[in-house]
């Protein structure tokens, strides 16, 4: 992306225009689009000096309020299947639009099927050696986007619920376990 946008005669204001707008990789437009909300100082504390960074103050503006639009407008499914959906969800969050990436979450968590379906998407990943790989869930990213001690009740009581459909009870035993990995880890 740095060196196509650096080649004379590359018109880049259509060119990330048509990327940010068109772009089918919304995880990878999300991780770009992340660096530059740091590298531009909209979240965090360490701005970088202009020629340090890949957009334009201009073409930033553009590309974050393309994104921002893109994620307020797309089907709940499309956003769901980014394999990195809690990179998106922090990306959201912290291009600016914090408000609506909470109704997001809570729209998708207004049930108990809605709940583990999401939870289990937003599992982080751990590694304490070569051959122990575990998907923790973590306090501390989830309070951005929802009540966490309220989604963990609510997990457990899934869990409990013996009349809960059975694929239902067996993800909350699962996100029951990654819960405890994420204090832990």
């Amino acid at each position: 992306m740095t060196l196509f946008l650096k080649k004379p005669g590359v018109d880049r204001a259509a060119c990330l225009r048509e990327l940010f707008t068109d772009g089918r990789s919304l995880g990878w437009l999300t991780g770009m689009l992340r660096d530059e909300v740091f590298a531009h100082g909209l979240y965090g504390d360490r701005a970088e000096p202009e020629e340090q960074r890949l957009l334009t103050q201009q073409e930033f503006r553009t590309v974050l309020d393309i994104m921002l639009e893109r994620n307020r407008s797309a089907d709940p499914e499309v956003l769901l299947n980014v394999p990195n959906l809690l990179s998106l969800l922090y990306g959201w969050l912290q291009g600016g639009g914090r408000d609506k990436v909470r109704e997001w979450v809570a729209a998708r968590i207004n049930t108990d099927a809605g709940l583990v379906a999401l939870l289990w998407r937003l599992r982080g990943y751990g590694n304490a050696s070569d051959i122990c790989e575990y998907f923790p869930l973590r306090k501390r990213d989830l309070d951005h986007f929802m009540d966490f001690a309220d989604a963990e009740r609510r997990v457990i009581a899934v869990r409990n619920n013996l009349q809960a459909p059975e694929d239902q009870r067996r993800l909350a035993e699962e996100l029951a376990t990654a819960i405890e990995q994420g204090r832990r880890h």
